[in-house]
């Protein structure tokens, strides 16, 4: 089957065409506060952090590399961070600042670079959406996700502990185990590499949904995170994004290939020795 390294339901082509003539329409309505190109074709695809369907692409790109690697075999932990003072309110076009290139998200990650093992991944995003509750209009939090293999829990929740201010309301940290399936790491990847601008609409009964944000409210989005390219939300360890590939890193790659080749002389049984005559 064709591309069944892709989560069901996975958005079609056409409707992130829909969506990027949205988009271009609410980016020239800022009067060059931001940048997009006018066109994206196969030939010649602009590769802008504010395009669905060059997003669509990079995550189709991704999960395929997830499978081809067959990482789904690891051990791997969801993890969502929620930051102090990372939250725009309603209403502020002012852009958000670095974003890959945070300065808390470089500490975080050289802090589990620190106690994790020395073959880890880690790829993550940060993304932000526009919240309102019963109506009112709340902000916009920043916040990251991230898959992570090879630190434990408490190594994760210590690392975070140790590099990131969390508001003192709600669940600023979330640890979830993924289950070991091609499945279940294919949902939570496409999830942390999902489409941006979005409307998370909630009430008091607990009710939560993500829709289609208001022209208003997608020009708020679009000046937060500012003009940036497709692949500048993401951060890794031990996986490289170049000239639109991803691949494992050299020396995390030697470290697979050592560890298999451990297993499998562990698992070959000798031959039995022929008894002396």
């Amino acid at each position: 089957m064709k591309h069944d390294y892709l989560p069901e339901a996975f958005e079609t082509f056409g409707s992130t065409k829909e969506r990027r003539k949205k988009i271009r329409k609410a980016v020239l309505a800022l009067d060059n506060k931001v940048k997009m190109e006018k066109k994206c074709s196969i030939d010649n695809r602009c590769h802008s952090g504010f395009c669905p369907t060059c997003l669509r692409l990079l995550r189709k790109k991704f999960l395929r590399f997830v499978q081809r690697e067959e990482l789904a075999k690891r051990e791997w932990y969801m993890v969502t961070v929620f930051v102090e003072g990372w939250t725009k309110p309603a209403g502020d076009f002012e852009p958000f600042g670095e974003l890959k290139n945070n300065p808390i998200i470089k500490k975080f990650l050289k802090q589990l670079r620190k106690v994790g093992q020395p073959d880890m991944l880690l790829f993550g995003s940060i993304e932000t959406v526009f919240k309102v509750r019963d109506n009112k209009p709340i902000g916009k939090p920043f916040h990251l996700h991230m898959l992570i293999s090879g630190a434990s829990k408490e190594q994760i929740r210590v690392s975070v502990r140790k590099t990131i201010p969390r508001p003192t309301i709600g669940v600023p940290l979330r640890i979830d185990h993924v289950q070991q399936t091609a499945k279940d790491l294919v949902r939570s990847s496409s999830y942390i590499l999902k489409q941006t601008f979005w409307l998370r609409s909630e009430s008091k009964k607990g009710f939560k949904k993500l829709e289609s944000p208001k022209p208003q409210q997608l020009a708020e989005l679009l000046s937060n995170l500012g003009t940036h390219q497709w692949g500048d939300r993401f951060f890794y360890i031990g996986i490289r994004f170049c000239y639109g590939k991803f691949s494992i890193t050299p020396n995390v790659k030697s470290m697979f290939t050592k560890k298999t080749n451990n297993k499998s002389h562990k698992s070959h049984t000798p031959l039995p020795k022929t008894p002396k005559k």
